[in-house]
């Protein structure tokens, strides 16, 4: 076993012979202490009553609880301060004097600023960490040199944290381990104790050791300790990544719109032809009307293949489709069905040939199932339409029901057939759009359509009015995103450039009084682009037809793009929407590519670029949180608790000063201060000895 002896450079310690009983009963006790415990008597001796104390060991004595066993210290020394040359300055009251550094040093030691400290380290850590990631919540991840990412700062952040609550719940452990040794304890208890404030498996000990209701706040303390242990574990899923589409600051997109068409050569007197993009999109209109407005746009410009835009207005062209049922007319002479003709109109000199279907003649061949002819687009039976119509179809079509007909096997010769008519119109228009790219594929949502007006009110239709144009000038218009409203002046200025007149529309003569508006706050379609339009379409569906053998839907003969409307004999007002819809959609994409405009002839929009974002799962926070502020109850809790003993800790001095007896701990002034305990230590040397044989 080992002793402890003090060594003096000037003092030589008189020889203590021990029997070889007494000898073992000592070796018995440092063997339960394993440390060195020195009693303090006074400041140049140290004694201490070894018969008394080797009486309480008394083997036979077994009326001592194992709780209430007598401890006692081992050895008794005598220190000297020259043993290690330390003169020490005194003041004038005759007490050391101490320098900033010591004083400051000796507070540090004496009292709970420390643990205070850490536990405001942890606090300004977790605020720190919720407003750093707070900062980085749905934002791209940022690009940190040497691959450093957020999920890192965190760890790091989340280590420190743990760091600091370790160090004050370690304390805080120790502390307690003096309030448990105020009332006689086994000594074992203090290896126990030591053993908890040094790593997770002595936490453990001391939650097993048996005294759970007696070490309620050690338990505490040690639960708190291996809880933190699951902070770093969580920290790991506050952090979530997933894929976004920011806005690049250096790319730009791109989508067309204008505010004038005026595309379209004459000619001769009163003919004029359409360019060749138009053409094309009309045929790609009517012949596959699934087609929208963004889907014939071709010209947009999106480097990432994801863009958004403000909302834009362009001109454009609109259709209005309606049934006319009640202008179907029963043929008297043969069978068959009529439309009626404007010609029957007095008011109106508008000749065109009848649309029929039906039988044509006595022989009963060939069959019409469809007849289509240029009106007008509006009935004067019924008064104006809210629309100034470019042309204006009629369809008078001979009908299958597909619940009364077996169209599967192509014999629809003998279905009945059943007499349908519907009327759709053209207009031009100024519509109002959002628009986004996606995956390269252009996507606009129609938020507002305006019909534009006829500069001549009077006008019957283009083909019989000179100079017949269609324009408006808005109230408000867009520019960059903003709605801005269109202020007109009275006379032309730098800003107000385009002649307006009372009607809102261009005027048709220099005559009419004008105000001046912005120039893109006017819409207008010129008149050679409108009567091209006009000619191209008449010629397509003025005065057409589709005919079969026998009256069959699907053994047609005609052109396609009627085909493609009749349906096989099951068209609706469902799919005349749809076809006028995509033929409308098609004439307002090709405008947008081919037209012009001085002011704002793209829409400018924003590039989105694929990135890998962060989302901050709040929740995963709340045990970090939670065990900084249990670990803050702890050390205050712990610090009232020790109010009337010094801040001793986990110090190994306080139990070599003052002993192990049976009397309950008492604390001693002034080495009940951890720093005064120090300073005397400071002034002894000790050694272990084997005991002799």
């Amino acid at each position: 076993m080992l002793l402890g002896r003090v060594h003096s450079q000037r003092v030589a310690d008189p020889a203590i012979e021990l029997s070889s009983e007494e000898n073992s009963q000592i070796a018995y006790i440092i063997s339960r202490n394993s440390s060195v415990n020195v009693a303090s008597a006074t400041h140049q001796e140290w004694a201490m009553d070894l018969d008394r104390n080797l009486a309480l060991l008394d083997p036979s004595d077994h009326s001592t609880s194992r709780d209430n066993l007598p401890l006692v210290p081992c050895v008794g020394v005598t220190a000297d301060k020259g043993a290690v040359g330390v003169k020490e300055a005194e003041g004038s009251e005759g007490k050391p004097y101490k320098t900033t550094y010591q004083r400051f040093d000796s507070f540090l030691t004496d009292s709970w600023a420390p643990e205070v400290l850490w536990c405001i380290v942890a606090i300004t850590i977790l605020i720190g960490m919720s407003i750093f990631l707070a900062a980085h919540q749905g934002v791209p991840q940022p690009q940190w040199p040497y691959g450093i990412s957020i999920n890192t700062v965190v760890s790091l952040l989340v280590g420190a944290m743990g760091g600091a609550l370790a160090s004050v719940i370690t304390a805080c452990i120790g502390q307690t381990k003096w309030k448990w040794f105020a009332s006689p304890r086994v000594l074992s208890d203090i290896e126990t104790f030591d053993r908890a404030t040094r790593d997770p498996f002595g936490k453990l000990q001391l939650l097993i050791h048996g005294h759970w209701r007696e070490h309620h706040l050690a338990n505490c303390g040690c639960l708190l300790a291996l809880g933190t242990l699951a902070i770093g574990p969580f920290a790991q899923q506050i952090v979530r990544y997933y894929n976004c589409f920011p806005v690049s600051p250096s790319h730009f997109a791109k989508v067309p719109r204008v505010n004038n068409y005026t595309t379209g050569s004459r000619i001769d007197q009163g003919y004029s032809q359409l360019d060749p993009e138009m053409s094309s999109a009309i045929y790609a209109g009517i012949l596959d009307y699934s087609k929208t407005d963004a889907s014939a746009i071709k010209t947009f410009n999106c480097d990432s293949g994801n863009c958004t835009f403000p909302q834009f207005s362009t001109i454009g062209m609109c259709h209005s489709c309606h049934e006319i049922l009640e202008l179907i007319h029963p043929n008297e002479n043969l069978s068959g069905y009529w439309l009626d003709n404007w010609a029957q109109n007095p008011r109106y000199y508008w000749s065109r040939e009848d649309a029929k279907v039906g039988w044509m003649n006595e022989t009963k061949t060939p069959y019409t199932m469809l007849s289509s002819r240029k009106t007008l687009g509006f009935d004067p039976s019924f008064g104006d339409a809210s629309f100034d119509d470019l042309i204006t179809i009629d369809f008078l079509t001979l009908n299958i029901n597909a619940a009364d007909c077996n169209t599967t096997i192509g014999e629809t010769e003998t279905c009945v057939k059943h007499p349908w008519a519907v009327r759709c119109s053209l207009y031009p228009c100024i519509k109002t759009f959002n628009a986004s790219i996606t995956n390269s594929v252009l996507s606009e949502n129609l938020t507002l359509s305006f019909p534009m007006k006829k500069s001549n009110v009077s006008a019957l239709e283009i083909t019989t009015s000179e100079n017949l144009t269609w324009s408006y000038a808005v109230n408000t218009t867009f520019r960059h995103g903003q709605r801005v409203e269109c202020k007109p002046s009275s006379s032309q200025t730098g800003a107000n450039t385009v002649p307006i007149t009372d009607n809102r529309t261009s005027p048709i003569s220099s005559l009419e009084a004008v105000v001046w508006y912005p120039e893109d706050c006017v819409y207008s379609l010129g008149n050679r682009a409108a009567l091209a339009l006009n000619q191209f379409l008449s010629s397509l569906f003025d005065s057409n037809s589709l005919k079969s053998i026998n009256g069959s839907v699907t053994d047609l003969f005609g052109s396609y793009w009627l085909r493609t409307f009749y349906n096989n004999g099951m068209v609706n007002i469902s799919n005349a929407n749809a076809y006028f819809g995509s033929l409308a959609g098609s004439i307002t994409a090709s405008m947008r590519q081919t037209g012009q405009s001085a002011v704002l002839a793209d829409v400018v929009g924003s590039v989105l670029q694929a990135e890998t974002c962060i989302r901050i799962q709040w929740p995963w926070l709340t045990l970090p949180a939670f065990f900084v502020l249990a670990t803050t109850g702890f050390l205050i809790l712990t610090i009232l608790l020790s109010a009337w003993r010094g801040a001793w800790k986990s110090s190994f001095l306080a139990g070599v000063f003052f002993g192990a007896h049976n009397a309950a701990l008492d604390p001693l002034e002034p080495k009940s201060l951890q720093s005064s305990m120090i300073e005397t230590a400071e002034t002894m040397r000790v050694h272990l000895t084997s005991p002799k044989t």
